[in-house]
């Protein structure tokens, strides 16, 4: 699939293990530790550039890991600023400016959703079409066929978008994980203070709070921008996963042996009752799913190109594999940059998209 949601999944993944382990492994080489930051790094500017939502996470781990590899290396507090800001150009030369390239070439923006930075060349996507195309992402995120203005001025959306989530694949990609970690983080946080009132609070023990800060920051991100289950990659089972890893290493050192076993049958049960009441939706990956093919007609613009658009009333959006050049806007405007479709198109600056 075209689609960079499962490749966003994995690379969350890889990132919150590398990050664990700079976290967990001090002891390694000096060597051992720069690659690591410098790992997280690329992969994660290997994620934004692949889906922007991306941006969240990666971001957060890479201030993070900084921010602890700084704090490590303080007796030399110049030497690895210095380092760390010449990771940061050789990472944003060889993959941020390629692809900043890209999204000019493609749309005379170097972020396309986003307008900033736009360039004043002739195939540039109009502002007003730009903004429309970045805000119908957070709106089909949050309700899919709700009105775009209505959607983004309320938060009446939320309940029926909680009723949307509740179904599919959907509550495999958020809802368990995001319920699993609430609880696991929550009894973490009370064996946090638990060990606090016995002493036996240790600087581990802001350590295990680290590798949910990616996390977190990846959710809230994206509930405030398109909270679409899967446009948050592996965010919540990275927040499930580690709440429970650090549960179980705070049980470990808890005072009470019977608080231990508390807050470890706690979860358990928790657990095995949100599989029971879970278990029925299923999933719909028997099979791979073919391409649809979208019913298309010719829309013929001021030029005289010839534009394939949709012929279906209830859903105008999805062409997938229909005959270039396709459109699933009717662009009165729209022209060849040349003679051939490899030369490109442009618009008028004023052009904006027409009432559905």
């Amino acid at each position: 699939s075209p689609s960079p949601d499962l490749s966003i999944f994995l690379f969350g993944a890889v990132v919150a293990l590398a990050f664990v382990r700079f976290l967990f492994e001090p002891d390694g080489t000096i060597n051992q530790q720069r690659f690591t930051v410098f790992f997280i790094m690329v992969l994660s500017a290997v994620g934004i550039t692949s889906k922007l939502s991306f941006i969240g996470f990666g971001a957060a781990a890479v201030i993070v890991a900084l921010g602890v590899w700084v704090w490590r290396e303080r007796q030399t507090f110049q030497a690895v600023v210095r380092r760390s800001v010449v990771y940061l150009l050789i990472v944003g030369g060889l993959i941020g400016f390629p692809w900043m390239v890209r999204g000019i070439i493609t749309s005379g923006y170097p972020a396309f959703p986003s307008s900033v930075a736009a360039l004043p060349v002739d195939w540039r996507i109009p502002r007003a079409i730009t903004r429309e195309a970045e805000l119908w992402v957070y709106s089909f995120a949050r309700q899919p066929n709700g009105d775009m203005d209505t959607v983004l001025s309320t938060w009446d959306w939320i309940p029926g978008w909680w009723d949307r989530v509740q179904g599919s694949f959907d509550v495999y990609l958020f809802v368990l994980p995001l319920e699993i970690g609430a609880v696991t983080v929550l009894l973490s946080l009370i064996s946090l203070a638990i060990r606090a009132l016995f002493r036996k609070f240790t600087h581990w023990d802001w350590l295990y709070c680290l590798p949910l800060i990616p996390a977190f920051v990846a959710g809230l991100f994206w509930f405030l921008s398109a909270p679409d289950p899967r446009f948050a990659g592996s965010a919540f089972w990275i927040w499930g996963v580690w709440g429970a890893t650090w549960l179980l290493f705070s049980l470990r050192r808890m005072p009470p042996r019977w608080i231990s076993v508390l807050l470890l049958i706690a979860p358990t049960l928790i657990a095995l009752l949100i599989v029971a009441t879970e278990y029925d939706h299923g999933t719909y990956l028997d099979e791979f799913p073919r391409v649809p093919t979208a019913p298309v007609k010719p829309y013929i613009t001021a030029s005289g190109l010839s534009v394939n658009i949709s012929d279906d009333p209830n859903n105008s959006l999805q062409l997938w594999d229909a005959p270039l050049p396709a459109s699933p806007y009717s662009l009165p405007s729209l022209q060849l940059r040349g003679t051939t479709l490899r030369e490109g198109f442009r618009l008028s600056p004023d052009a904006v998209l027409a009432p559905p």
